[in-house]
């Protein structure tokens, strides 16, 4: 009986280890997956958070949807008193909006104050411009007839506003300025 127990033993110990090497990659993958999951999210332009203020009562008639974000200003900042900066960066807008946004330039007004001026990879006649001024954001995004707008409320939040475009007048034809010349 002792004998064919420690035969047995081996065989069971071999399958406990053929089982746990099974596991392993299945284990390291769900690792993987969270990891990619928090990395995704880092580099997303605009985090959830709870609302501080209200929106702007004039804009509820042009709104279309909205959500209440922190900016990760570091995202188009880049490090302290150096160029690096992104010239590529997820505009994360809504769960349904989410685009890659390929930096055109950079004008710097101060080291507080700059404006981020790009376009939506593969769409042709976007744009993306967001002005930051002392931590706070102000944007517009267009992307072929959806218009999207970033603005501050207050105390860390920012609000990102899908608009209307049929709450505005349709464009008009230009108009020739008058001629100085007499």
């Amino acid at each position: 009986m002792v004998k064919s127990a420690m035969r047995a033993a081996p065989a069971n110990l071999m399958r406990l280890f053929l089982v746990v090497l099974g596991l392993i990659p299945l284990l390291s993958g769900m690792g993987c997956a969270a990891y990619q999951k928090n990395v995704e999210r880092e580099e997303r332009l605009f985090s959830a958070t709870t609302p501080k203020a209200k929106i702007d009562e004039a804009m509820k008639s042009k709104i279309i949807r909205y959500r209440f974000v922190a900016v990760n200003l570091y995202m188009i900042t880049g490090a302290e008193k150096s160029d690096q900066y992104n010239r590529t960066l997820q505009l994360n807008l809504f769960d349904d909006a989410i685009f890659r946004v390929v930096l055109d330039r950079r004008e710097v007004r101060s080291e507080a104050s700059f404006v981020w001026l790009g376009h939506i990879e593969g769409v042709e006649n976007s744009q993306v411009t967001l002005a930051v001024e002392d931590g706070i954001m102000a944007g517009n995004i267009r992307i072929r007839q959806s218009f999207y707008q970033v603005r501050y409320i207050g105390e860390g939040t920012h609000v990102l506003y899908q608009i209307d475009p049929t709450a505005f007048p349709p464009d008009s034809e230009p108009v020739a300025a008058p001629s100085d010349r007499h």
